[in-house]
């Protein structure tokens, strides 16, 4: 792909050689900001390859090893609840990472959009835990599993809003300042 975008960059040079020397240079830009947009989209395109063959950014790694360790050693409900409860927090940790890297790296005006989706997003995670804790009611088969059940839905429920603000803050980070 990048060898045609060449090819099509030295056809437009070519063919400006007559035009006006504006009307190049302008051409040029629109060009040079197609690449750009083309090596953007590159990254995006690895980013989702990357999801959909399971691999997790480096960050996420390390929590998933946390997890591992932690309910490798959980026999009880109590120690099921502790592990769960540890790399909930460290989930949450990286959600709150991403989330302030993202705000960092947005003009002002667009920071306001970014704390109301994260408001909204507050405010289903707590409607979820509620209904999650709703249907954990014996009246509804709950027995002494639903508060481990309860845990890990909530677990899931952050490290998914984490990886969401990672997707959101890699699509907003400059070329050169991705991994």
């Amino acid at each position: 792909m990048k060898k045609f975008l060449a090819f099509v960059f030295t056809i437009i040079s070519l063919g400006l050689a007559g035009c006006a020397d504006e009307a190049r240079h302008q051409l040029q830009q629109e060009l040079q900001a197609c690449e750009q947009s083309f090596e953007k989209a590159s990254q995006d395109i690895k980013l989702l390859q990357e999801e959909a063959e399971g691999v997790l950014p480096v960050e996420f790694q390390a929590v998933e090893l946390v997890a591992s360790e932690k309910f490798e050693k959980a026999f009880s409900t109590a120690d099921m609840l502790e592990a769960g409860s540890v790399v909930s927090d460290e989930y949450d940790r990286l959600m709150n990472k991403f989330y302030q890297e993202l705000l960092d790296d947005i003009t002002e005006e667009d920071r306001e959009i970014v704390r109301q989706a994260q408001r909204d997003w507050i405010t289903f995670r707590d409607s979820e835990m509620k209904l999650n804790r709703l249907l954990s009611k014996p009246r509804y088969g709950g027995g002494t599993m639903q508060p481990v059940l309860n845990i890990g839905n909530y677990m899931e429920l952050v490290k998914e809003r984490a990886l969401d603000l990672y997707r959101h803050h890699m699509r907003v980070l400059p070329m050169e300042h991705q991994q």
